[in-house]
């Protein structure tokens, strides 16, 4: 995959932006606030307090999680492909500082987070990588740079959705009235690679999902010698799904984890080397 690059997929956001920041807002229908609102709380709470933190967002989008973060009262900077969405990001940037009466200090730019990041070593406290990771084609590259970017025990924390339980795997048999079980239809532990439309939004732009195994993200951190810190697995609870008007078909996936999260530190201490073969088993 490291010889592919985003531009396909950075066109078809760029054709999205609107559609795409209305749904995460609840414009067009609640299914793309709920699902925002699921994935985004879970992650701000594993980023604890952002108080005077300096965040990168990588793959900012449309800045919602930007927005959020900032209001936290995090420094933060957000880098995305889509020339739209960075525009997006920066206008609602500007209405908060209107509807706040203050100047927000947040900085987006344009660029590939697959490729060498514009930002010097060891400047961020944090890097958050918000449900972009399985769109993207060279994961151990964004995960090196990310490293290199973090001050020394900073934190990496991005979300997925969750590999285990998506369509590109299997599907869901009604078995019984209420019972629903989902059907495996490929091997989970190859990856898969397919062409998505998102639902309800627009069916002739197609974007790249590359649906990995759990093993190919932790190899990918464990690679770049980075301590796995958190992992948590997100899902609508039953309650959830009678308080908010989604159509029946979701109502299944409270029995599954939607997304997943995981949560990395660069680590920087001095790890003794291994004992040699011959005194590994050595007793005095």
């Amino acid at each position: 995959m490291d010889t592919q690059d985003n531009s396909n997929d950075i066109q078809g956001w760029d054709k999205l932006a609107k559609k795409y920041s209305d749904w995460l807002d609840g414009g067009n229908d609640l299914m793309g606030k709920a699902f925002t609102t699921i994935v985004t709380d879970n992650v701000l709470d594993l980023l604890g307090d952002l108080k005077g933190k300096k965040i990168l967002d990588l793959g900012c989008g449309e800045g919602y999680l930007s927005r959020e973060m900032t209001l936290r009262g995090a420094l933060v900077k957000g880098i995305d492909g889509s020339e739209k969405m960075i525009k997006l990001a920066s206008s609602k940037r500007d209405e908060m500082g209107k509807a706040l009466d203050k100047k927000i200090d947040m900085e987006y730019q344009i660029g590939d987070i697959a490729k060498k990041l514009p930002y010097e070593d060891d400047q961020f406290d944090l890097v958050v990588c918000n449900m972009v990771l399985m769109d993207v084609y060279d994961v151990k590259s964004v995960v090196k740079e990310t490293k290199r970017v973090l001050q020394k025990d900073g934190k990496f924390i991005f979300s997925i959705v969750h590999p285990c339980f998506f369509d590109a795997l299997g599907s869901w048999l009604d078995v019984d009235k209420g019972i629903s079980i989902f059907v495996p239809k490929r091997r989970y532990i190859e990856e898969v690679v397919y062409m998505k439309h998102l639902v309800g939004l627009s069916a002739d732009v197609e974007l790249t999902h590359y649906n990995r195994p759990i093993q190919y993200y932790v190899n990918a951190l464990l690679g770049a010698e980075m301590q796995i810190t958190d992992f948590r697995e997100t899902s609508f609870g039953e309650q959830f799904l009678r308080d908010i008007n989604l159509f029946d078909e979701l109502k299944k996936y409270h029995l599954t984890a939607n997304n997943l999260i995981i949560g990395a530190k660069k680590y920087n201490a001095c790890i003794p080397p291994l004992p040699s073969k011959r005194n590994a088993f050595k007793s005095d």
